[in-house]
């Protein structure tokens, strides 16, 4: 995530390899073992995420109730200094926008895009902006470079705004040769708390860390 070339091998599961950087502290998988595209999609695919089943939207609301707390208040009237609703983006939705749905219900409009379920280009979302919110539900795990990925996406923030992630970290593990999280391939960058400060550190955001696997990073305003 750094570029540091400070790393050190971690372990090894279900034949893929893992290593620690030193500086930044992920723990990602071996550069030469990630998965190919259509292997992704195709794991992706099995996500049955249309469902309103009580398991998964308990699931959704670990992360959708401290946005709503946070929504509320900063903006008590639900309206924005330009006088609108908050606009937040669902990054990564996957099949179907569940959670953006569930925020439309409660007054919140949500864009929602997902590199292999969305018809248009990642660059159309440019044309969007600005978000007061991004939504990054169990997909910060994914990203390949995540501090590219996390760029591109405070590009797309208001002054203030929030990316809210939902992922485990990997220094909440008591056994990482246990772990769930490694049981998915497609799982490349685990984060921990050091990594998430280096990161919000490197581009400006204000690192908050909510009950559980929830991590809220916000712009912070100039000034």
């Amino acid at each position: 995530m750094c570029g540091g070339g400070d790393c050190c091998f971690r372990l090894e599961r279900h034949g893929r390899r893992y290593w620690t950087c030193r500086d930044c502290d992920l723990l990602f998988l071996d550069r030469a073992q990630l998965p190919a595209s259509a292997d992704e999609r195709r794991r992706y695919s099995l996500h049955d995420n249309s469902q309103r089943s009580s398991g998964y939207l308990a699931f959704l609301e670990r992360l959708r109730r401290p946005v709503l707390d946070w929504l509320r208040q900063r903006w008590p009237e639900h309206v924005s200094a330009a006088g609108n609703r908050p606009r937040g983006l669902d990054y990564g939705c996957g099949p179907y926008p569940m959670l953006a749905e569930l925020m439309a219900e409660t007054g919140f409009p949500v864009v929602a895009w997902d590199p292999y379920f969305s018809e248009r280009p990642r660059s159309s979302l440019v044309a969007e902006a600005p978000f007061d919110f991004i939504l990054c539900c169990e997909v910060a795990e994914h990203f390949f470079r995540p501090r590219e990925e996390f760029a591109f996406l405070i590009g797309l923030l208001a002054p203030g705004g929030l990316i809210a992630v939902m992922t485990a970290r990997h220094d909440a593990v008591d056994r990482l040769e246990a772990w769930h999280y490694l049981s998915d391939e497609t799982h490349v960058s685990l984060f921990s708390r050091r990594s998430l400060d280096w990161l919000a550190g490197r581009l400006g955001l204000r690192l908050t860390l909510r009950a559980g696997d929830i991590a809220f990073l916000e712009l912070v305003e100039a000034g």
